[in-house]
């Protein structure tokens, strides 16, 4: 919960409350503060005064003394049910007299909620743990005035450069093993093996030879004697198939000849199937003729083909040309 005034003039405050997850704010001015204690304290004696800007300017300050963390360790508060908003959250002081309040509360959405935790939340206790490390470490007791320097030195160099002081605090093996002791301890999720302490890490590192690949298939073993690039051996050579027996067929003597005499090394590149295929005639062929089929004429058919003709609208007449170039 955060209760902040952003303007004492104005009588205006700002009122945030988070569960570490979500945000939900209100902001009152100076007139919404009014209305919003005579909603609450109807049957209040002291509604109606004389000096209205004294009367509000008491009501304020006693709204910013109600929440003090002194006097909320005594109030009562409640959550009521609404349609209107997200969260309605209602207060009951006993001082100086019983009375009530009630926050009528919007929830911020996912951007700005995250960043006002990180602004207001997670950095200040990440940095006010730093500065109890460090007291701790100094091994003696510190005064209330040096620790609340010690503080606003901390403070003041996060102001100027937080991801320095954040470097300083996490780089702090305690702080460290800490924050992971108490996350593991929060966290749904169990390790399998101990949470390893980087206190102990840092003072004697193990260092250990990587674990040989174990094959994940039972009843086989990994082979590790694999061939090195440089051991495998050349590809196969690829034979040429053999060339097919010579044709039983005669042939000339001239043509037998001129082959032999110019490729006698190379093999007769005509295949057996080139060899076996039919002479062609060398008779021109002509395509038959196509037949027209006989179709049976009947009187209908006439009758319909001397109507199609008389549709057939004559050729215009050109006219003479008038004198002008203008046709009749």
């Amino acid at each position: 919960m955060k209760f902040t005034v952003l303007s004492e003039e104005t009588n205006t405050v700002l009122f945030v409350i988070t569960d570490t997850k979500s945000c939900w704010y209100e902001h009152l001015t100076n007139n919404s503060l009014t209305t919003r204690y005579r909603a609450c304290n109807p049957t209040s004696a002291d509604q109606l005064s004389a000096d209205m800007e004294r009367w509000r300017a008491d009501k304020f300050q006693q709204l910013v003394a109600a929440h003090s963390v002194e006097a909320f360790q005594d109030a009562d508060f409640s959550v009521l049910d609404s349609y209107d908003y997200d969260l309605v959250i209602q207060f009951i002081f006993d001082q100086p007299e019983e009375w009530t309040w009630r926050w009528n509360l919007t929830r911020m959405g996912p951007r700005t909620s995250a960043n006002f935790l990180s602004k207001h939340l997670i950095v200040p206790l990440v940095l006010s743990s730093h500065v109890a490390f460090q007291t701790i470490d100094a091994k003696r007791p510190v005064s209330e005035q040096e620790w609340e320097k010690n503080v606003s030195t901390t403070a003041n160099h996060a102001k100027r450069s937080l991801v320095h002081q954040l470097k300083g605090a996490f780089s702090k093996p305690r702080f460290v093993d800490a924050i992971r002791t108490i996350g593991s301890a929060l966290s749904t999720i169990r390790p399998a093996s101990k949470t390893h302490v980087i206190s102990d890490a840092l003072s004697s590192p193990k260092i250990s030879d990587p674990v040989p690949p174990i094959s994940t298939i039972p009843g086989r073993a990994v082979d590790n004697n694999l061939p090195t690039p440089s051991q495998q051996r050349d590809p196969p050579i690829r034979k040429s198939p053999t060339p097919p027996p010579a044709s039983s067929q005669p042939m000339d003597e001239d043509a037998s000849a001129t082959e032999t005499e110019s490729d006698e090394d190379k093999p007769s590149q005509n295949t057996a199937a080139e060899r076996q295929k039919p002479e062609e005639s060398t008779e021109e062929t002509r395509p038959p003729k196509r037949v027209k089929a006989k179709v049976d004429s009947s009187d209908e058919d006439e009758e319909t083909r001397v109507a199609d003709t008389s549709r057939k609208r004559a050729p215009a007449v050109r006219q003479p040309v008038r004198r002008g170039g203008k046709r009749w």
